[in-house]
């Protein structure tokens, strides 16, 4: 049987090894013009150079980004704890009161920020968790939420809630709703 019809070389009609050698030399004629393609279309050797320099200063640029966010980032954590120890919440032995902290350097503000978080059991199960967010280089308290609740699970109700933020208490529903995600947010932008 011939694997030709009209002129015109069918596949579909080769037999075995043929068959292999048509589809080899198909597909590397493919490879060939794919490859010429490229070479006429790609960047001229003058132009790779350009590229290359630009590509490294990119690439310099990151990397002196990283290293940036990195030393800024441990000095933060070094003025977060001497703030930790020039408080007297460090010494504390009273085991229905826990107080921890965490640092966090905000690009966002320029700030080392440090979130001093307390809970404090009641009589009658109740709790009060306090999350103070301090400037740990002013000393000062940039933002804080204190909420008496329930219990002691993490979507018991809450009962109380005092909001402060730039020194002064959040006290109208629309400031309330604005105050809530940009409080939760202060510690991850």
């Amino acid at each position: 049987m011939r694997a030709e019809r009209g002129g015109v070389t069918d596949y579909r009609l080769m037999r075995g090894a043929s068959k292999a050698r048509w589809l080899s030399g198909a597909a590397l004629a493919l490879l060939i013009n794919l490859a010429w393609l490229c070479a006429c279309s790609g960047p001229k050797p003058s132009d790779r150079k350009e590229i290359s320099s630009a590509s490294a200063a990119s690439h310099a640029d990151v990397f002196d980004a990283a290293e940036k966010e990195l030393k800024d980032s441990k000095f933060c954590s070094d003025a977060a704890e001497k703030f930790w120890n020039r408080h007297d919440w460090k010494d504390n032995t009273d085991l229905r009161l826990i107080t921890t902290y965490t640092s966090h350097y905000s690009k966002a503000l320029n700030k080392c920020l440090v979130d001093v978080h307390g809970a404090n059991t009641y009589i009658k199960g109740k709790v009060m968790e306090t999350d103070h967010i301090y400037d740990a280089l002013e000393n000062k308290v940039f933002a804080a939420q204190l909420l008496t609740k329930k219990g002691a699970d993490a979507d018991a109700e809450v009962e109380k809630m005092l909001l402060i933020k730039d020194g002064r208490m959040v006290r109208s529903k629309e400031e309330v709703d604005s105050f809530i995600p940009w409080f939760k947010s202060l510690m991850t932008q």
